[in-house]
């Protein structure tokens, strides 16, 4: 049987630390028919040097409106059947491709491979500490995972055809983008398999861009999800359970802000926030109590902080 060919993104700035070893974990692959597509800012620290060390990369550098308008154009660039999604600090595990690939075949109806994911910390004498690690989830649970869980994005890996009559992802969306594109494929139909190993690994370091905010960051994340939230939520012809789906995710969201509210002493933040959750979702209250106690177990055992998830 003829292997798909696979094509590999990757936005990049400035990872003159870490990119050579992103790069080395897809040549590891030993796949036989792949483009790794690196698309560059502009790096200034050394990252291009390291880049054209790899005679086999496609490279672009130039100046873009941000992260997912650099994946947008690996996108328009690719040419490979099947398409994934790896950042500059992050690895692939080995022999992953071969297996996603098997799944393809194995599977022609299905336009999308959802694969586990793991985070972990570089330690000293190059060793590294898993801290975490999410299996793959069900078709049944895509909706709830995409928006109130985990979608595991560098997890997946597309047909190129699923992303026909899709489109690009929506750079109005500084951080959130992938998560509105998933919400897309999934209101589509999209099927998929799941492979049951890990397939992805992240760095969590501090400079990591997938699990460090500042304060603003973090207020432009919650505020990016609750306008995708009320955006599908205006749609008519969403089913019943879409439609229930993305009410308990929008209701956890106002709920979260309304505990920063109190945290920060905003009772009028507060109001208008509970206002609105109720008129949106007569259940409001009972998912705000339950958030509630929940922060109040957490404040109870390591101090009050934020919930950075919402599910």
């Amino acid at each position: 049987m003829n292997l798909p060919s696979f094509a590999i993104i990757t936005p990049c700035l400035n990872r003159a630390t870490y990119v050579a070893e992103a790069i080395d974990s897809v040549i590891q692959q030993g796949y036989p028919n792949l483009e790794h597509i690196v698309v560059d800012g502009g790096s200034t620290d050394g990252t291009l040097d390291i880049l054209g060390s790899y005679p086999h990369l496609r490279v672009v550098s130039e100046p873009d409106a941000g992260l997912y308008d650099a994946i947008n154009k690996g996108l328009r660039m690719a040419q490979g059947d099947v398409i994934g999604f790896l950042n500059t600090d992050d690895l692939y595990m080995e022999s992953i491709f071969s297996r996603v690939a098997e799944t393809f075949m194995h599977h022609p109806e299905c336009n999308a491979v959802l694969g586990g994911v793991s985070i972990f910390i570089d330690g000293s004498n190059t060793e590294r500490r898993t801290v975490a690690a999410y299996p793959p989830f069900p078709q049944k649970e895509l909706l709830k995972n995409i928006t109130q869980g985990l979608p595991l994005f560098n997890g997946w890996f597309f047909r190129r055809k699923a992303f026909y009559g899709i489109g690009e992802f929506d750079i109005r969306y500084h951080y959130a983008a992938d998560r509105e594109l998933l919400i897309r494929m999934a209101l589509s139909g999209l099927r998929f398999e799941n492979l049951v190993q890990i397939v992805y690994s992240y760095r969590h370091h501090p400079g990591s861009l997938t699990f460090n905010f500042d304060n603003n960051a973090f207020s432009g994340i919650v505020q990016e999800f609750k306008a995708i939230a009320e955006r599908y939520l205006g749609y008519q012809d969403l089913t019943p359970q879409a439609r229930r789906t993305f009410l308990i995710w929008h209701s956890l969201i106002t709920s979260h802000q309304a505990l920063l509210a109190i945290r920060t002493l905003k009772p009028g933040v507060l109001a208008s926030l509970m206002a609105e959750g109720f008129h949106r979702n007569p259940l409001w209250p009972v998912i705000f109590s339950y958030q509630f106690v929940y922060q109040g177990v957490r404040f109870a055992l390591r101090g009050f902080k934020p919930i950075q998830r919402y599910g």
